[in-house]
């Protein structure tokens, strides 16, 4: 998949834990987490920019895929109960080949799926324990979604679809 032509910016937390002491997430524990950083979830407002991110990545593939795309509002198997979403698209490349599912969670987050097998959460876990970066959750979005897309076939010059 052609990288995002920009992506949208992240927003930039100053996190202070508990003890009072500043500290940038993804580089936040030096000798591991505290036990109960495990239950713990500190500023899951780090990643409400994943919201743009995905929307970005579902209208980045639908102007260089030939995908329709169709608003959902579960993830899951077809009928099923499925996780809530926020916003969401069906990305269908065809017959014989799988769909992505990209969807806005309430956490906030992103989930993916593929077919109705594969599902991925954005960030994977949000615990303090986990620490995960807004920046290197957008990363490995980015990368699910190229994964995802390999080999579906691309758009003519000038065609272009939309994102509901």
């Amino acid at each position: 998949m052609p990288p995002l032509p920009e992506r949208p910016p992240l927003p930039d937390l100053d996190a202070v834990g508990d003890d009072g002491v500043a500290f940038t997430y993804g580089r936040r524990w030096d000798d591991g987490p505290a036990d109960d950083a495990y239950s713990h979830v500190s500023h899951p407002e780090r990643f409400a920019g994943l919201h743009d991110v995905g929307r970005a990545l579902v209208a980045h593939v639908v102007d260089t895929y030939e995908v329709e795309a169709t608003p959902v509002d579960r993830l899951g198997p077809p009928g099923g109960d499925g996780q809530r979403l926020v916003e969401g698209w069906r990305l269908s490349p065809g017959p014989r080949r799988g769909s992505l599912t990209i969807g806005l969670s309430d956490f906030p987050g992103v989930l993916t799926a593929t077919g109705s097998a594969v599902t991925e959460g954005f960030p994977a876990c949000g615990c303090d324990a986990c620490d995960e970066s807004a920046e290197a959750t957008a990363e490995r979005l980015e990368d699910a979604v190229a994964r995802a897309v390999r080999g579906w076939p691309r758009r003519s010059v000038g065609e272009a679809g939309r994102a509901s």
